[in-house]
């Protein structure tokens, strides 16, 4: 995400680095079998600082399915939750630190992020159900 930084930038500007490093996280992605939180939380910084305003727009629905992806694959890579909610905390902040989400934007990640919750839970209880009607 340090790709914005004035230390960082050199000769191109900060958005010229944002567009290469989302041509870079979409040509990995693709070339993956396994899932990687870190490239979806990539993509979320790089859609929210190309594209301000995201409301109508149709990268939202891949901003979103990023999002829920990421946190809910680095929630189940992560042994401690302390841990986990800090990093997540943290990722967030940062965001907003760099002037690249607001304060809805940030309450629409927070809806996103309760419904990955869900989903987590119901994988896990739908794991416990049937290790538990063997």
């Amino acid at each position: 995400m340090r790709v914005i930084d004035d230390e960082i930038v050199g000769t191109g500007t900060p958005n010229d680095n944002v567009k290469h490093l989302l041509g870079a996280v979409r040509l990995i992605r693709r070339a993956l079998t396994d899932t990687n939180p870190t490239l979806d939380f990539l993509n979320v910084f790089c859609i929210f600082y190309l594209t301000p305003g995201l409301n109508n727009n149709p990268l939202n629905d891949e901003l979103k399915k990023s999002y829920q992806n990421g946190y809910l694959n680095f929630k189940k890579r992560c042994d401690d939750m302390e841990i986990f909610y800090s990093h997540i905390n943290k990722y967030k902040s940062n965001l907003k630190s760099l002037n690249i989400v607001n304060e809805k934007q940030l309450l629409d990640l927070n809806d996103l992020e309760i419904l990955a919750e869900t989903s987590f839970h119901s994988e896990w209880l739908s794991s416990f159900a049937q290790n538990f009607n063997r």
